[in-house]
Formats: C-alpha cells, sequence, structure tokens
C-alpha cells in the first residue's frame, strides 16, 4: 500500500514568489538608500587625545568629508502612461508619492520634480502635466502630492478613442523636455515609464528627441518597461530611447515604483 505523505505544505509557490519579490525589492531600497541616512544608534564613543603636530612642521590639511548625498542638486520628470493597462503602476505611485518625496529629497541637496500623465494622441487631452517645481516647501510638497493623488486611469481621453496599442509616447516626452528646468539643477533627469512604444511613424523621432536632451551633457532620458502583454516591439523601442538619452533602461518586476525609479537614477 502506497505510503501517505506527512509533509505540510504552508505556503503555495506563488505565495513564496511574491515573498521573495518583496524581500528583493527590501534589500534593493536597503543597499542604496541606508549609507545615506545619519547613524542614529547609541553606541558607546571612545575618546583618544589627538596626535600632536612636529614643533617645526605645520599639521596636515584634514581630510574632507565625505558627501552627505548620492546625487547633485536634481530635477527629476516622471512621465507616466495612464492608459487602462497600467492602472496597477498608477496605483502604485498614487501610495507611494510620500515615500517617494522622502527618499529622494534625503539623497540630493535640492529636488525640483514635476509630472507628466500621457495616453494616446486620439484622446481629447493626449498629456496632462504638473510643471516642474523644486519640492523645498510644505506648499510645493502639497501641490506635488495632489497631482499625484488624482492620477486616474484613462484621464485626458473624454471623448476620444484608443484603438491601438502604441501611446502619445513623443509627445510625453517632448511635453517633459519643455518644463521648467532649474538653472541650479546639476543633474536633469526624464523617466518614461510605459508598456507599449511611440506610434510607428514617430519612434525615430522620440529616439532623437531623447538624444537631443541628453547632448546637454548635465540631462539623460531613462525608461521602465512595463510588461502588461501589449506590444512586441516596446521593450526593444525602450531600450533605444534609454540609450539614445544616455540614461537607463529598466524593467519593471511589478514591485515598487521607487524601486524602478531609483534603478532609473542609477
Amino acid at each position: 500500500m502506497k505510503r501517505r505523505s506527512r509533509e505540510i505544505s504552508i505556503f503555495s509557490m506563488s505565495a513564496l514568489d511574491l515573498f521573495a519579490s518583496a524581500l528583493g525589492a527590501f534589500i534593493l531600497i536597503a543597499i542604496v538608500i541606508f549609507p545615506y541616512f545619519p547613524n542614529t544608534v547609541r553606541s558607546p564613543v571612545v575618546v583618544t587625545a589627538a596626535p600632536e603636530c612636529p614643533p617645526v612642521l605645520p599639521c596636515p590639511p584634514a581630510a574632507p568629508a565625505p558627501p552627505a548625498t548620492q546625487f547633485p542638486h536634481l530635477d527629476l520628470v516622471i512621465a507616466l502612461d495612464v492608459t487602462g493597462s497600467m492602472g496597477n503602476r498608477i496605483a502604485n505611485l498614487k501610495a507611494e508619492v510620500d515615500p517617494l518625496g522622502r527618499v529622494l529629497n534625503g539623497l540630493t541637496p535640492s529636488l525640483g520634480m514635476g509630472v507628466v500623465a500621457f495616453g494616446d494622441r486620439l484622446w481629447q487631452r493626449p498629456v496632462t502635466g504638473f510643471d516642474l517645481r523644486e519640492i523645498d516647501t510644505p506648499t510645493a510638497q502639497a501641490a506635488f502630492r495632489s497631482f499625484v493623488v488624482n492620477l486616474g486611469v484613462n484621464m485626458g481621453q473624454g471623448g476620444g478613442g484608443n484603438p491601438d496599442p502604441p501611446e502619445a509616447f513623443l509627445r510625453a516626452l517632448r511635453e517633459a523636455m519643455r518644463m521648467s528646468w532649474r538653472p541650479r539643477a546639476q543633474q536633469r533627469m526624464i523617466v518614461l515609464i510605459t508598456d507599449n512604444p511611440a506610434y510607428l511613424e514617430e519612434r525615430d523621432e522620440a529616439i532623437a528627441a531623447a538624444a537631443e536632451f541628453a547632448a546637454a551633457g548635465d540631462a539623460r532620458v531613462s525608461t521602465v518597461f512595463v510588461d502588461t502583454g501589449g506590444d512586441p516591439a516596446a521593450e526593444t523601442f525602450l531600450e533605444r530611447v534609454a540609450s539614445a538619452g544616455r540614461g537607463q533602461f529598466v524593467r519593471d518586476t511589478g514591485g515598487s515604483v521607487t524601486v524602478n525609479l531609483l534603478l532609473s537614477l542609477m
């Protein structure tokens, strides 16, 4: 007679996958962020006398303190696809808007942020923008938060349609490039998050636009590919845009928008 298995299955494979993805996101955030926050542990401090300098030779100059932040003065514009297939990423950005601001403010001496929500070129309003501004006061932070939490699936569609996979990618990129970039920004970044490419006849122009923006030297264009089973040409197109824009191409893992943005800034 076949013996019955005494093993007890506590977690399904799907649950284990979920835990693994969450753990991976946490580890990535820890690696990127934790070195840039002060150590607040109350550990004992041992004080020793400073060595005396020779009576004739001058004391050597003190070594400069290491930088407290990873990024210079940073301007970041997030261009987010808000068509129906991107509902989860829209929800993720809305849920993470406050911690995202805190993380980025902790990594740069000053932060400017803007947003472009884009859909199909046949929509009544293909792009909706929040112009870039310095996120340095409660008023500016509240304005940014208000715009993000009011993002919605298909916002701007109105009476227009969305009959095919390609989106108003080129228009979103151009809208981001026209933002009011701060003169003191030492790094200007555009990050486009989508699951579909630009229209076929606009793809070469979009790649050229990314290269044009990056030609300034302190500017880059990164892309985040969200695989929702859309146009199979999307991944290759987004890789080419990021390459032309001297930025990063990131494959979304279905997790944190904050993690995707940090990877885009590396």
